[in-house]
């Protein structure tokens, strides 16, 4: 038995080992690829540093007034509310994260396996990692809950993080479900040629892309469709449970930018099958154009919805006695809640190719940050929906010709 254990420990040394060799080139992956794209690296985080910053400089006062005017209710269910939506976003990015680092063909996983490692090395390389991504993204869950959001005790701390392990787990084992998939973006079927054979390319590439959208995965078709009745019925929802615009744009922009989410993940997945477009010379203003219209064809009955229930509650506050000064002055401070749903969608065309196209964490951390400026706008002043047209022509002009670079 004594020479059967040292074997065996023996066997499983090199393993662990060479596992951890491989934990040690995961982790210093992401500073070799800092280094050799520091530029662009550092154009992303000073511009969204200067984003911020604006953004805090210029509506401090006008978010610190609106947010004490909230009951001390209001504002632990909306803590505890985010605290669960951040818990429950790390917890699925967690576990589609690892099945992407097991299963993605230039992963460090991929390469061991293709140099024929033993396969105890790579089952030790996947715990190892999965302890160590789990215990950092849950940390910091903890973290940010503990400082800003609903502190919890030491049993609250424990079931969240269980939870989060078994939501990790779950969304884990479905995106394994079936390896070597096609991308979640792929169409069911192939899609059906364009009855109409002469029609402009604008029209074509916007009919072929409207039933990629509307007619691909469940995954795809379903997250669009949940999200567009989100933004229906977020701001007038809250308007009339809180009676608050500010909170009710607010809860508008957020619905607005889960689904513009998905679109920057469908022309994050579309740029990288261009090569038709671009091989025949399409025009980047084409492209952009098409872009446009798909954002839309995604939030106009949203759009619409909302700004009917809006107006339905808003007329519940009017009586039969009062004047147009009255109506006017309620509309202007409470309409502008419904249009912040549509500024997400709205801006992804115009931004989307600003520094990578094909990488949708850039253009989503733009959209999140830019909706965040102009929906405070709107909210603070009716007049903030100027801003919409001169950030489009200042976008549109600096993301000129960039299709061909994408």
């Amino acid at each position: 038995m004594e020479r059967l254990r040292t074997g065996s420990q023996q066997k499983l040394a090199p393993s662990v080992v060479t596992g951890a060799i491989l934990v040690t080139m995961a982790l210093k992956a992401p500073f070799y690829r800092l280094r050799h794209d520091l530029g662009r690296e550092l154009v992303v985080a000073v511009s969204s540093l200067i984003f911020i910053g604006t953004f805090l400089y210029v509506f401090e006062d006008f978010l610190n007034v609106q947010v004490a005017s909230l009951s001390t209710n209001l504002r632990w269910w909306m803590a505890a509310i985010l605290q669960g939506a951040l818990a429950l976003g790390v917890a699925l990015s967690t576990g589609f994260s690892l099945s992407h680092q097991r299963q993605a063909p230039r992963g460090i996983e991929a390469t061991a396996r293709f140099l024929a490692e033993d396969p105890k090395t790579l089952v030790a390389f996947r715990r190892v990692w999965a302890v160590l991504q789990g215990s950092t993204s849950f940390g910091l869950v903890g973290l940010i809950s503990s400082m800003w959001l609903v502190p919890l005790d030491l049993r609250g701390n424990i079931l969240m993080f269980v939870a989060m392990g078994l939501l990790a787990w779950l969304s884990y084992a479905l995106a394994l479900r079936r390896p070597g998939r096609p991308s979640p973006l792929a169409l069911r079927r192939p899609v059906r040629p364009s009855p109409v054979m002469d029609a402009s390319p604008v029209v074509a590439m916007t009919q072929f892309r409207i039933l990629q959208l509307f007619h691909g995965k469940p995954q795809l078709r379903w997250g669009i469709r949940l999200s567009q009745g989100a933004v229906a019925l977020a701001a007038p929802a809250s308007l009339a449970l809180t009676r608050l615009g500010f909170l009710a744009g607010f809860g508008g922009l957020l619905a607005g930018l889960i689904l513009a989410a998905w679109f920057v993940v469908f022309i994050a997945e579309d740029l990288t099958q261009t090569w038709t477009e671009k091989g025949t010379g399409m025009h980047h203003n084409d492209y952009i154009k098409t872009l446009e219209i798909l954002s839309w064809r995604l939030i106009r009955w949203p759009l619409v919805v909302s700004l009917l229930l809006t107006s339905l509650v808003i007329s519940q506050r009017l009586s039969l006695s009062s004047s147009s000064t009255e109506i006017l002055a309620l509309f202007s401070s409470m309409l502008p809640a419904a249009l912040t749903g549509a500024l997400g969608v709205l801006l992804v065309p115009w931004v989307v190719m600003q520094i990578d196209g094909t990488k949708p964490a850039i253009p989503l951390m733009t959209v999140t940050i830019m909706g965040l400026f102009i929906g405070s706008a709107m909210l603070a002043h009716p007049l903030g929906i100027l801003l919409v047209p001169l950030i489009r022509s200042f976008a549109l002009n600096y993301q000129q010709g960039r299709f061909y670079r994408s």
